[in-house]
């Protein structure tokens, strides 16, 4: 961790980390390719196990309500209660496999990103999905951004980006002009409005 003003080791970890997140009041949550979740608070480091499968972290979310929801290789995990007691695994993923992205919205809904089962959102009290049938570019997708007018750029591994302004979903691919069909979405440009675009040629 860095402070601004040095480099201070607080965690001893043999494997890679892959997901971390600063919680609302605070703590710093880090997992990676095994089971263990840590929570630094601070002053000393916490690890949690219970609940989880041996299987890589993929992305940690705070929702709303102050519960931790986990990606991960096998489906998705929540907080029990908010002092983060248990992880109770999400049954509408138990099918699902790999989660590797999850995005909070600025009205609160979380998006999933899965591997070939497309993306799921969920408003607190339903999950709605959304595949390819329903024109997403492909069914590897995930949330990576969502614009100053509330629209959403999804980005994927084969099948190019995908706009969503809520109700109608936008393909682009190499044929509209992207280098690569594997690409995601990265940001706004200010002075335009305009996504930008992450490619394995670049951004544009």
């Amino acid at each position: 961790m860095y402070n601004n003003k040095n480099v201070q080791h607080i965690l001893t970890h043999t494997g890679q980390l892959f997901a971390s997140l600063e919680d609302s009041v605070g703590c710093i949550w880090i997992g990676g390719d095994s089971a263990a979740l840590f929570k630094y608070d601070g002053k000393s480091v916490s690890q949690f196990t219970i609940g989880l499968p041996r299987h890589c972290i993929t992305k940690i979310v705070e929702d709303n309500e102050g519960n931790i929801w986990i990606g991960k290789w096998r489906g998705v995990f929540r907080s029990e209660e908010r002092n983060f007691q248990r992880l109770l695994p999400v049954d509408e993923f138990k099918d699902v496999g790999i989660c590797y992205s999850i995005f909070k919205d600025s009205a609160g809904n979380l998006w999933f990103g899965t591997m070939n089962s497309g993306v799921c959102r969920y408003n607190g009290k339903q999950f709605q999905w959304f595949t390819s049938r329903d024109g997403l570019a492909s069914d590897w997708s995930g949330v990576n951004y969502e614009d100053s007018k509330g629209h959403f750029g999804f980005g994927s591994r084969d099948g190019g980006v995908t706009h969503f302004d809520g109700k109608n979903f936008q393909r682009l691919t190499t044929k509209d002009g992207l280098p690569s069909n594997s690409a995601g979405v990265c940001g706004e440009d200010e002075k335009t409005g305009t996504m930008l675009f992450t490619t394995e040629h670049g951004i544009i």
